[in-house]
């Protein structure tokens, strides 16, 4: 997610039919990210496709899409003034821990979804 969101490009093979009795992977969520159009095809070889955003409006939509989804799961707002502190510390004292705690605590409220 965050390599699609930093624009760089990402190899796919598409998935042509989802099914609920395998599990869902990379190349999966990417084509229904192209299916969708939050993705285009950037670059088409022989051997590989390679998709990206489509323009700048797709990816400030698909960020506050995404943002809202971890908030609601998580039950934390991800740019509060809480965890801009965090990043703070992280950047005036070399202090990662509360970051990194931060961040445990919302991945840890989506493990109900795996």
């Amino acid at each position: 997610m965050e390599s699609i969101l930093n624009d760089e490009l990402q190899d796919v093979v598409f998935t042509r039919e989802f099914s609920l009795d395998t599990r869902f992977d990379a190349d999966d969520f990417k084509s229904l990210l192209f299916y969708l159009g939050f993705l285009t095809i950037k670059e088409k070889t022989p051997v590989n496709i390679k998709l990206g955003l489509p323009n700048y409006a797709i990816k400030e939509i698909y960020f506050e899409f995404f943002s809202k989804i971890i908030e609601d799961y998580s039950g934390r707002e991800l740019f509060s003034s809480a965890s801009r502190k965090t990043v703070a510390e992280l950047a005036l004292n070399g202090n990662i821990m509360p970051l990194v705690e931060e961040i445990e605590i919302i991945l840890n409220s989506f493990r109900c979804l795996w």
